[in-house]
């Protein structure tokens, strides 16, 4: 089971598969791990990597839900089953259970999957300087049980699929498709009112600019959110795509990085609301005990952030080569 954070079904199980963006970046295991047949339920993956390994295999695609509409960007479908997940699940595991395993196989998943978490735990936890994934998987982890994490389009919600650890303690929405970030502040808002629960929101700080008017609904309301803006001072999605290393600086960030040059913690202040800026995994984690509303800032640069990412998927391909 290949399952990002929005499943609810991100369980602490070797069969549950979090971290398969890192180690599918391994051309030796990817190739080793490709399938015949793959069932899908619910939307794709974030993951532009698993999107190319699932292309590359040329395997059968099975999607799976109750909407006739079908999500398939990358046309893979063979197959569109309109029915309600479970019963789907409950025949198919009927089949299963009677067919003959392949360990090897299996167990190079769990194994990649092993080593992939094993590295991303002891680069991530407890960093002294925190990173863009260290933050979401500090999030995911750090928020009580029964909790509510909203996460915005953009590198956060890849930065949850790719890199937090298990999250079924926790409910995970996101806004995906055409809205893309617009109004991800007052739809966190609307979850923290709506539950009366714990509600963590994971942010960039276009994001959160583009819907700081949500802030007005907080200053008397009696909202339990957590705000934890990412602040690299831009679009910090683009420094990752080849136009990075194609345009003029000057150029790239006018049309692309996009630098607003706003503090952050000013703009909160001014809606009346606690803030904290923060830099390590301590002060986060401390920082998100405390009830909302409140809005947790810290800092990154969007180079060093793109230079982590590949340092941890190095790590990851070290690792698996060792293996």
């Amino acid at each position: 089971m290949l399952v990002e954070p929005r499943s609810g079904a991100r369980i602490e199980s070797e069969c549950f598969i979090r971290h398969a963006d890192a180690f599918l970046r391994h051309e030796p295991t990817a190739k080793a791990l490709r399938p015949e047949v793959v069932i899908r339920f619910g939307a794709p993956h974030a993951s532009k990597v698993m999107a190319g390994w699932l292309r590359d295999a040329e395997c059968e695609m099975v999607v799976v839900g109750e909407s006739p509409f079908l999500i398939d960007p990358d046309r893979r479908c063979t197959m569109h089953v309109i029915a309600n997940p479970d019963a789907v699940c409950e025949d198919v595991l009927k089949v299963v259970a009677r067919s003959a395993a392949a360990p090897a196989w299996l167990g190079g998943w769990v194994a990649a999957e092993q080593s992939s978490r094993k590295v991303i735990a002891s680069l991530l936890d407890d960093e002294a300087a925190l990173s863009e994934p260290g933050v979401a998987r500090t999030v995911a982890a750090a928020l009580p049980r029964g909790a509510s994490l909203m996460v915005s389009s953009s590198m956060p919600v890849r930065d949850l699929e790719w890199y937090a650890g298990a999250t079924d303690h926790l409910r995970v929405l996101a806004n995906r498709g055409a809205n893309g970030i617009d109004g991800v502040v007052s739809s966190a808002v609307g979850v923290a009112l709506a539950s009366g629960a714990p509600t963590g929101l994971l942010i960039g700080d276009i994001a959160f600019l583009h819907d700081s008017n949500g802030l007005v609904a907080l200053r008397h309301r009696p909202a339990d959110l957590r705000i934890v803006v990412i602040d690299n001072d831009g679009g910090g999605i683009f420094s990752f795509l080849p136009q990075r290393n194609t345009l003029a600086t000057d150029r790239f960030e006018q049309l692309f990085g996009t630098p607003h040059g706003t503090d952050l913690a000013v703009l909160a202040n001014a809606h009346g609301l606690a803030v904290e800026s923060v830099s390590t995994t301590a002060q986060l984690r401390a920082a998100l005990v405390a009830q909302g509303p409140r809005v947790i800032v810290v800092r990154t640069n969007r180079d060093r952030n793109v230079q982590q990412h590949d340092d941890l998927h190095a790590a990851v391909a070290r690792a698996l080569d060792g293996a």
